[in-house]
């Protein structure tokens, strides 16, 4: 299996939470005025963000440090704005169900993207659920969700599920499992 790269010109595109909501795009390029080998920068337009990885020209893309400092950089900008795309989206979808929750926390997980202690009523998700479109962070936050009702991965909780995915479930779940995603996990 051929490693993970970031490149020069690698655009990372985080979609809207929902409409009139901020998006942001993370992109990979060369200047020559740069204080640092590696810097970033953000440009805003209104509700657009715009974060440059900044690398010098003649940067060897290939160094594995050179890519560890880029994903570094993606992913600590990333556990920066998930609060503030994530959690407001979950509290829109619960309400629209109908439902409650107590505590809604980000996690830091790479391979569990939402966990839900239902006693609790609390779900936790994880920042790298920015990186999915929004269809299918809304997927997570749904499928958590049905755990405060159904704690299990039973027939009773696929079936709740489907029904808060408009009977999309299944699509959504294998779109997810097929997910190319964008940083590395």
């Amino acid at each position: 299996m051929t490693p993970f790269r970031y490149t020069l010109g690698t655009r990372i595109h985080i979609e809207p939470a929902s409409e009139g909501t901020d998006s942001f795009e993370i992109l990979i390029q060369e200047s020559a005025i740069i204080p640092d080998d590696l810097t970033a920068t953000l440009r805003s337009e209104g509700r657009r963000h715009t974060v440059s990885i900044l690398l010098r020209p003649g940067t060897d893309m290939a160094s594995p440090a050179v890519q560890q400092r880029i994903d570094n950089g993606i992913k600590t900008f990333a556990r920066r704005i998930a609060p503030g795309i994530l959690l407001p989206r979950a509290k829109e979808i619960a309400k629209g169900l109908g439902l409650t929750i107590d505590r809604l926390e980000i996690a830091h997980g790479r391979c569990v993207l939402g966990t839900c202690y239902p006693r609790q009523r609390r779900i936790r998700l994880s920042y790298f659920n920015i990186f999915l479109p929004a269809e299918l962070r809304d997927y997570v936050i749904r499928h958590e969700l049905a755990h405060l009702t159904e704690p299990g991965h039973t027939p009773a909780f696929h079936a709740l599920c489907d029904h808060y995915c408009s009977g999309a479930e299944k699509q959504l779940r294998q779109r997810l499992r097929t997910f190319p995603w964008p940083v590395k996990r």
